[in-house]
């Protein structure tokens, strides 16, 4: 039951007091503990992917869209929301991601019909800091 949200959290962006670090092949990524929650979860995802993506200009598709925008649409939608929620802030995604979910959750029952305006404005104003160099000169 991987994370909807496990590539934040993979790159030390966002944590989730509901995630759990597994490492595999491919190196670390996050498993959901709590099938109720994966589901808002997943769903929380896809209302950030469908307006964040279109926010930007870009389409879901992993050949053409790149990694960044989707980490861009992640993080901007959570900031969004985080700004929109009473008792969030912009950067409560950092600290855990279900609190933010379960406080979007008491405005917003469906998440998957989240007001697309907090989403959108989230998603345009956050810049993710570029990596400096590639992997191998870094090492």
């Amino acid at each position: 039951m991987k994370c909807p949200f496990s590539v934040i959290q993979a790159a030390g962006i966002a944590r989730c007091s509901r995630a759990r670090e597994v490492v595999r092949r491919g190196g670390s990524e996050f498993d959901c503990t709590d099938t109720a929650a994966l589901e808002r979860c997943s769903a929380l995802q896809r209302r950030l992917l469908d307006v964040g993506l279109e926010t930007l200009g870009h389409v879901d598709d992993l050949n053409t869209t790149p990694k960044s925008v989707y980490d861009r649409v992640l993080v901007g939608g959570l900031r969004g929301i985080g700004e929109a929620t009473p008792g969030a802030t912009a950067a409560s995604y950092e600290t855990d991601i279900w609190s933010l979910v379960e406080a979007a959750l008491g405005m917003f029952p469906d998440l998957a019909h989240l007001p697309p305006e907090p989403i959108a404005d989230g998603v345009r104003t956050t810049q993710l800091q570029r990596r400096r160099g590639s992997r191998k000169h870094r090492e």
